[in-house]
């Protein structure tokens, strides 16, 4: 993963680290947009529709007829007030790949926090979290012939410390 060992945290699974991700940022940011795209893991829609119930609002960015984000909407998907972008990288139902370092570029230049959901192109070796503009990735061990049951959150180290402080998710001296 070409990750600092202090940014990977394990789980029981993608779906946890989807959770503790999302639910634990959206704790400790005052209230906004969340923008998620239109064909996200079902996981991630069941926390879009909690947030809704605590005052968010959620924006799908629509996807074209290959099942790949619509970049020429960047400007308007990204507008204020959004604070966080949540896009799964690879899709395993209908097999598009995100360009996930492109959002991740964008979301950057406006100072937005950016999560993916990794777990289906963790298999093929896309993964350098080195090169990747992402403040967040989820994945899952039994997509590597791993055992059911374990999962990752990478969080950079200035996203650690939101989390960190969040009341509700067990995240204390730097361990879940």
């Amino acid at each position: 993963l070409k990750a600092e060992p202090d940014e990977i945290f394990f789980t029981s699974g993608a779906t946890e680290s989807n959770y503790l991700a999302i639910k634990g940022l959206s704790n400790n940011l005052n209230k906004g947009r969340i923008v998620i795209s239109s064909v996200e893991h079902p996981s991630i829609n069941l926390i879009a529709n909690q947030l809704v119930r605590d005052g968010w609002d959620i924006k799908y960015w629509p996807v074209n007829h290959h099942g790949i984000i619509d970049l020429d909407q960047t400007e308007e998907i990204l507008s204020p007030p959004t604070k966080l972008v949540s896009i799964i990288w690879g899709q395993s139902e209908i097999g598009s790949i995100q360009p996930i370092n492109l959002i991740g570029i964008e979301c950057k230049k406006r100072n937005i926090l950016f999560h993916t959901d990794a777990t289906q192109v963790l298999p093929n070796g896309l993964i350098d979290l080195s090169n990747l503009n992402v403040d967040m990735l989820s994945a899952s061990a039994h997509k590597l012939q791993g055992p059911k049951g374990i999962g990752l959150l990478m969080l950079r180290k200035g996203i650690q410390d939101l989390l960190y402080n969040s009341p509700s998710y067990g995240f204390k001296n730097g361990s879940i």
